[in-house]
């Protein structure tokens, strides 16, 4: 397997590429052995540069994208390309709203809350905290190929068209927005849609609203490194 990824690391002074147990390195080191090469831009100025790649990941934003920027990365998704949106809980330091006015164009949308699930979460997980979740009920889709399961930790949910959610966290699921892990009556609940897939022109988009699923953390944890290899591959055309 060969080709080339770009990460726009645009998290602030901490890189995503980090080797802590929250960057992606171990990610990184992965796909640099299978002869996928890496790049990464960190500066406001990545869209001067030919975004002539298999993908780009653009991970828990927390520095605004322009609309020359905006309208470039949807040309390459028109063109052909694969691009991976990846938020966070809850807007955390804006990244929601920001991946927003990309994730628009697609009719999906990250939701600023944090997904909990009180009978589905991992008890020997992140403090027993029921927003450290399992996710099980999946779509037979290129990106669940392999797939039984995998662990998402204090995610965001997405709205999204039925036909495009990959995967839904369970029934007792809810999206919590004052962040205190109880459901409340203005809080949605019930299968909380957890990451999607769009096919756009000739491209194909990826959501899911948890960086931590593939962290060097968590990456090994049930299927999450099968999971994030499958998107990578889906979204080279190579699923």
């Amino acid at each position: 397997m060969s080709g080339s990824v770009i990460i726009i690391d645009r998290c602030g002074d901490i890189s995503i590429t980090a080797s802590e147990p929250g960057g992606i390195s171990v990610l990184v080191e992965a796909l640099q052995s299978r002869d996928i090469e890496v790049r990464i831009f960190r500066d406001k100025e990545f869209i001067q540069t030919d975004l002539d790649c298999d993908c780009v990941f653009i991970a828990y934003p927390t520095v605004s994208f322009n609309d020359t920027e905006i309208t470039a990365l949807h040309r390459y998704v028109n063109n052909g390309g694969g691009l991976f949106l990846i938020g966070e809980w809850g807007n955390t330091s804006n990244n929601t709203s920001i991946l927003n006015t990309i994730a628009d164009k697609y009719s999906v949308t990250f939701n600023p809350d944090r997904i909990c699930d009180p009978q589905y979460f991992i008890r020997d997980g992140f403090q027993s905290k029921i927003y450290d979740v399992k996710v099980f009920n999946l779509r037979q889709h290129p990106i669940t190929r392999g797939v039984r399961e995998f662990r998402i930790v204090a995610a965001c949910s997405l709205n999204a068209p039925y036909d495009n959610v990959v995967a839904w966290a369970s029934k007792a699921s809810f999206g919590d927005l004052d962040f205190d892990s109880e459901q409340d009556a203005y809080e949605a609940g019930q299968y909380l849609p957890v990451m999607a897939a769009v096919e756009y022109g000739r491209g194909r988009v990826a959501f899911i609203g948890d960086l931590s699923f593939m962290s060097n953390q968590h990456i090994l944890n049930m299927n999450n490194g099968q999971l994030v290899i499958n998107v990578i591959l889906y979204l080279m055309h190579r699923l």
